[in-house]
């Protein structure tokens, strides 16, 4: 009986143990899968960190534009763009009311006085190009410029990427227009559509890399102007058009430094777009040799 006992004893002893011991373990793993957990929170929230100010700086980046002379003329295009949308804005009210007849006197003269506005402030930003076009500018001049920008109310755009600016998500859906130029479009009497760089601001790389074999690039003959492409591969049997060819001359005439001084025609040179250079410095050059022809261009009719 005795020996009973101590056997019992000697077992209950062993099971204790082992339960001490799977409990020890138990709560062993317990206390790692929480320090795991403790660990991977502080990492995902370092990441979130991390990512934040990434992003931050990123966008610091895109907003931080340094000033330059092409830098301040997008601006201009691009306040001069939200200026005519917003005329354009006022002139669709004014005919919604008349055609529902519910404009009246008071009506119409809040509407004169803000349209005046928008117009005035217009007239202001073309002053403030011309004088972006002929004066040299140092850094305190274009601080200048940006401040008189500023004070017609258009502080926000400098504060805004460009990739955001309201006049690239219209250019972007015109016919014709690479993806990245923002210089002028027109189209000819046929529709063919003819992309003029901006003189000494323009991206060359963009026109020659939307160019095909069948366009056309005109320039001044002295090289004094803005090159146009005449982008013939986008519209058959177009490719020989004598109005064409002659509009995009006399665009070439209109925006060189020649086309202000009431020339009456001034000489042209076109070339194919396979005889530009297209790479290094001189992406967009064109030289005399290469030419196709040379025809007179008439800034008058443009």
């Amino acid at each position: 009986m005795v020996v009973f006992r101590i056997i019992m004893l000697v077992l209950v002893l062993l099971l204790n143990t082992r339960e001490v011991k799977c409990f020890a373990a138990i709560r062993a793993k317990s206390q790692s899968l929480v320090e795991m957990r403790r660990l991977s929170l502080q990492k995902t929230k370092k990441s979130n960190n991390a990512k934040k100010k990434h992003g931050s700086i990123k966008h610091m980046q895109q907003t931080d534009t340094s000033l330059s002379k092409s830098y301040l003329l997008d601006v201009i295009d691009e306040a001069s763009y939200r200026q005519a949308y917003a005329i354009e804005a006022l002139d669709r009210e004014v005919e919604r009311q008349r055609i529902q007849q519910q404009l009246d006197d008071s009506k119409t003269d809040r509407i004169e006085a803000r349209r005046d506005e928008l117009s005035n402030i217009s007239i202001k930003l073309k002053n403030i190009q011309s004088s972006l076009y002929t004066d040299q500018l140092d850094k305190q001049s274009m601080e200048h410029t940006k401040q008189e920008i500023c004070k017609l109310g258009y502080a926000s755009i400098f504060k805004q990427p460009q990739s955001s600016w309201k006049s690239n998500k219209a250019i972007e859906k015109e016919f014709g227009r690479p993806f990245g130029f923002d210089g002028q479009l027109y189209y000819s009497p046929l529709g063919v559509p003819i992309l003029v760089g901006r003189m000494n601001a323009h991206k060359d790389d963009i026109m020659r890399n939307a160019a095909n074999g069948a366009d056309l690039w005109f320039q001044v003959e002295d090289y004094n102007g803005s090159r146009v492409l005449l982008r013939t591969s986008l519209m058959r049997g177009t490719m020989n058009s004598k109005k064409c060819k002659q509009m995009a001359a006399d665009l070439a005439a209109k925006f060189s430094v020649w086309g202000d001084h009431r020339y009456e025609s001034i000489p042209v040179i076109y070339t194919d777009s396979r005889k530009v250079a297209k790479r290094g410095t001189k992406v967009g050059s064109m030289k005399k040799s290469k030419s196709l022809g040379r025809m007179m261009g008439y800034p008058k009719n443009v």
